[in-house]
């Protein structure tokens, strides 16, 4: 993110925009920025700038990848946020950015020229600025395609989209898992498998991710770390898992054996208890020792 703080002594701002017909006929869009000649202490790394960025969760922004030059020559890569936008249409680049500042309001304004009657990427910039003339500067692209074009990419751009917010969910899904485990580990660390059951009482969950999440938080392991053949219910220890053929809703069912009648029962009847190896409805336990 590029910041850049403006102290303006005698000058002023001008700031102009107008929508006109070029000499094709076509409607261009032009925004200028005059920051005038008094301009002055220039400063790439003032921190009272405001954030300025682009908004990611709009449809039709896109992240691309170049490979360009640094200063030395070298090649680097480098991220360009890209509006991807129909021939003809209304347009505000400022739609696609956000900005905030410590200090309170924060304008923004933008310079650069787009022609929306032409094919072609153009390069436009948002300046946010604060009451105090301190500014930040983000650099962005549009991408003038047609409209049916854009129709027809539209649903990529949707799957993009979709993609983007499958994958936080993911990681925000393991994030909760992480720190559940780190909640729960603590608890386990004692030894006290009733302990570390009664914690979980009430969780959310299908059968198999509390039984997992059991494992991992006591041993470190998954429910796959089960012997391939079952066990008697005389030599089922505490820890073990329990498997039923039918939990009985028609469907599987897993839980964690705690000794003597009673087992760790996830998503029963919507919640995890601490409740009978028997189930009133379902099939016959079916034990399988965990190895840790």
């Amino acid at each position: 993110m590029k910041k850049l703080t403006v102290s303006i002594l005698l000058g002023f701002i001008v700031l102009s925009l107008c929508a006109f017909k070029n000499e094709e006929g076509a409607a261009t869009i032009v925004s200028n920025l005059n920051l005038g000649s008094n301009v002055k202490n220039i400063d790439k790394n003032d921190d009272s700038a405001p954030e300025i960025d682009a908004k990611l969760d709009e449809l039709n922004l896109l992240e691309v990848e170049r490979e360009v030059e640094d200063e030395d020559g070298e090649e680097e890569t480098q991220t360009v946020y890209q509006i991807q936008y129909p021939m003809g249409e209304d347009f505000d680049v400022t739609s696609y950015v956000e900005a905030s500042d410590d200090s309170g309001e924060v304008t923004l304004t933008s310079f650069g020229k787009v022609d929306l009657e032409k094919i072609g990427v153009y390069e436009i910039t948002v300046i946010a600025t604060d009451s105090s003339m301190n500014a930040s500067s983000l650099k962005m692209e549009v991408n003038v395609i047609t409209k049916e074009d854009y129709d027809q990419k539209k649903s990529e751009l949707e799957e993009a989209r979709a993609q983007r917010e499958r994958e936080a969910a993911q990681r925000k899904a393991q994030e909760q898992r992480q720190a559940q485990i780190a909640d729960l580990s603590k608890i386990a660390a004692s030894g006290d498998l009733n302990a570390l059951a009664q914690s979980m009482v009430g969780m959310g969950g299908d059968c198999y991710y509390i039984a997992n999440l059991f494992l991992q938080s006591a041993y470190g392991i998954s429910a796959s770390n089960r012997s391939s053949t079952p066990i008697s219910a005389s030599e089922a220890q505490p820890g073990d898992i329990i498997f039923y053929q039918n939990g009985g809703l028609g469907t599987t069912h897993w839980a964690i054996y705690l000794g003597g009648t009673t087992a760790l029962q996830g998503n029963f009847n919507g919640r995890t208890i601490i409740g009978s190896v028997y189930l009133p409805y379902g099939s016959a336990p079916i034990f399988y020792r965990t190895y840790h």
